[in-house]
């Protein structure tokens, strides 16, 4: 069976409150929640200027702030992310993450002091060296036992451990060029042809095309290294565009690409979240099992548990682990992989003696499998081991609800997994600061709450209709029975009276109550997140332990949350005042224009 959607009272009391927001109307009709284009277009959360506080919000764009999905089980999922730094031809780092790449800054930020000041400050910019900083700082640590929970098998010295990270990125492989990748069947001959006889197009790029456009035979990709055109990267990428605009596309894929040499890897990074509800002596536990593992395998690591401060939620419990695959020995005043020894014979060439070879296990299958899909098993392997240990823990502590190592699909829920924001995004979302992703992430959020609610007001409607047939049932086979049965048959029949009467007033009003429930919850969710971290930050400005910028924007802080709180104020006017009871019935009243 389907229910019709609901016009009653309550279904048109949530139509009201989705016209206060910036949604379509016409797309939630059909239980899908998308912002307006106008609305999406006002998103300027890329190179923006100004702080969180000096850009305005927009309170009637739903937040995607919700509880985490929990199964029947008491299963949730959990964030663990896994990041490689490797080292790049100018002796910068790209960083790979399971949203793709980014190239950092050649000496990306070694001073840490001001990215722990500003809170948009974007994490993937931290050298190696910096992260240690960054993960081990005292401000963020967990102390237990009087203790900082810091873990590490380099150095207890924050100073040896940033030279030993230096020291591992400067001694990493070095990568050759970057060049310019050109696909031949990614464009026709003419095309091919089109760009060799291009003018303003250097003569490298112009002779590959023309043996495109001209060989007969098997035609093979062709790099070409960017120092042979004599261009920098700025140069390169706007040469890809202009060379690929002559060449077209097919199928949607690019005849010509900028493809960057990638050198040794220096640094991975592990962020894992933490349970609610695991004590400080259960996060030491899983922490010291994660770095057992690493110890017995020869990785060199330092790992910190992060405890929330003002700027996180309370259950904001999380670790960090910076490690890198090749053992390492202290000798002397240097580490094992420093020390050169000229090479007989050979001028100006050295050898290094004393370096340790990577662990193969870290990144290769010992089968001979490939080695993409090896390393996706080997992150799932180690989530999996983080979750078993801290269920172990929350097991001891008789904590019910525990982590799933899988998606949210293993866990019967139908819900697209939100995108990271990341951290130049993420603070500007809590604030009422409108970001795509942000946007995108609500779309999913909502749009899934409400076919869930519709759904679960389905599965009611027919369990009421099975519980009838029951009904129904039973006084027919009372009517068949004894006189003691046939008494009873009164009792079944003012039950099935008395059904019927709820049963009509669930059909009209269930599915619509828990639309406007839902509506309700999605009007209240960006003002709602807003004003709990104004006031965590005003609480930690009142208490001296919040930063000097947070202290100078205190007036913009207090307006924020004023704003927040004046438009739940206007939500919540328009819930009540859309609806009345008059006679024990429910009415609705027309206060919208």
């Amino acid at each position: 069976m389907s229910i019709q959607r609901p016009l009653g009272p309550i279904g048109h009391c949530s139509a009201r409150l989705r016209r206060a927001l910036a949604i379509e109307e016409e797309e939630a009709l059909g239980r899908a929640v998308r912002v307006r284009k106008d609305v999406r277009d006002q998103v300027k959360d890329r190179k923006a200027g100004g702080n969180r506080w000096s850009r305005s919000p927009n309170f009637a764009v739903p937040g995607a702030f919700h509880e985490r999905f929990v199964s029947a089980g008491g299963k949730v999922t959990f964030h663990f992310e896994f990041q490689a730094i490797s080292k790049t031809s100018d002796g910068g780092c790209r960083i790979t993450t399971p949203e793709g790449s980014k190239r950092l800054a050649v000496g990306a930020p070694a001073a840490h002091d001001a990215y722990i000041d500003r809170p948009e400050a974007v994490e993937v910019t931290i050298s190696p060296d910096g992260f240690d900083r960054y993960a081990v700082r005292p401000s963020a640590t967990e102390a237990i036992d009087g203790e900082r929970a810091v873990f590490t098998n380099i150095s207890q010295d924050s100073q040896e451990r940033q030279a030993y990270w230096r020291a591992v990125h400067r001694h990493e492989r070095t990568p050759g060029a970057d060049r310019l990748t050109l696909v031949p069947e990614r464009a026709s001959r003419a095309a091919w042809r089109a760009l060799a006889d291009a003018q303003d197009v250097p003569g490298a790029v112009r002779e590959v095309a023309a043996k495109f456009a001209n060989d007969r035979g098997k035609r093979r990709t062709r790099t070409i290294p960017l120092d042979e055109l004599a261009v920098d990267r700025v140069a390169a990428r706007k040469l890809a565009k202009t060379l690929a605009s002559i060449l077209g596309t097919t199928k949607g894929k690019l005849p010509v690409r900028l493809s960057e040499a990638r050198g040794g890897r220096s640094q991975y990074r592990l962020t894992a979240e933490f349970p609610d509800g695991l004590d400080a002596a259960g996060r030491r536990a899983v922490t010291e099992a994660m770095c057992a593992e690493l110890e017995e395998i020869g990785v060199m690591y330092v790992a910190a548990i992060h405890a929330p401060d003002h700027h996180n939620d309370r259950r904001n419990h999380h670790l960090h682990v910076a490690c890198h695959d090749r053992p390492a020995r202290r000798m002397g005043d240097r580490w094992d992989f420093e020390i050169a020894e000229p090479v007989e014979g050979q001028h100006e060439r050295v050898r290094y003696p004393y370096t340790q070879k990577k662990i193969a296990e870290w990144s290769r299958d010992s089968d001979g499998g490939n080695y993409r899909a090896y390393g996706t098993a080997s992150i799932a392997d180690m989530r999996r081991f983080f979750a078993e240990r801290c269920n172990e823990e929350l097991d001891r502590l008789g904590v019910t609800r525990q982590l799933h190592p899988g998606d949210l699909r293993s866990l019967g829920c139908e819900r697209q997994a939100q995108k990271p924001l990341g951290t130049r995004a993420a603070p500007l979302d809590a604030v009422g600061v409108l970001t795509a992703r942000g946007i995108e992430n609500a779309e999913m959020l909502w749009s899934a709450l409400l076919r869930e609610a519709w759904t679960a007001a389905e599965e009611r409607a027919k369990a009421r209709a099975d519980l009838r047939r029951r009904l129904l049932e039973a006084e027919r086979l009372c009517a068949e029975g004894s006189v003691i049965d046939q008494a009873r048959m009164a009792s079944i029949r003012d039950l099935i009276v008395r059904f019927d009467a709820a049963n009509v007033v669930l059909q009209q009003h269930d599915a619509e109550c828990a639309e406007y429930d839902v509506t309700l919850t999605m009007a209240r969710a960006r003002p709602d997140k807003t004003i709990a971290v104004c006031r965590r930050i005003l609480e930690a400005i009142e208490g001296g332990t919040a930063n000097r910028a947070e202290q100078r924007a205190k007036g913009a802080i207090v307006a924020r949350a004023g704003e927040a709180e004046a438009f739940l104020a206007g939500i919540t006017a328009m819930g009540l005042s859309g609806i009345s009871c008059v006679g024990g019935r429910m009415n609705i009243m027309p206060p919208w224009p």
